[in-house]
């Protein structure tokens, strides 16, 4: 039978396993936003599109990363998706407060539901 010091020691031990496990994720996570962020600027969409959208299984991209997102969907084809992200973007820009970019996606939104002949309702 274990002592209770040993089993507070077991547990501080899987504590710590824990934690560095979360900050390994959080390393690759960062660098898959960098490499995205890269690759966007790089109009490597295809490239940014996989990076974007693994940082963001893991974790929700914040609206900035989440509009380069939504373009590099749009920008590959991938319209069903990009409608999808536009409205994300303008939904977290709003949840922040920001008007003036809910706006602007909002703008984009519409024009892509427009353009691809869907209905903005």
């Amino acid at each position: 039978m274990s002592s209770p010091t040993s089993a507070g020691r077991l547990v501080r031990i899987r504590l710590q396993i824990r934690t560095m496990n979360t900050r390994a994720t959080n390393v690759r996570g960062t660098r898959a936003l960098d490499q995205g962020r890269e690759s966007f600027q790089r109009q490597a969409w295809s490239t940014a599109f996989e990076l974007l959208s693994a940082v963001d299984q893991e974790s929700p991209l914040e609206p900035e990363d989440l509009g380069l997102l939504a373009q590099a969907a749009l920008l590959i084809g991938r319209e069903r998706e990009g409608i999808d992200l536009l409205n994300r973007v303008n939904q977290a820009y709003l949840d922040r407060g920001d008007v003036q970019f809910a706006a602007r996606y909002a703008f984009w939104l519409g024009f892509t539901l427009l353009t691809s002949g869907e209905s903005a309702t």
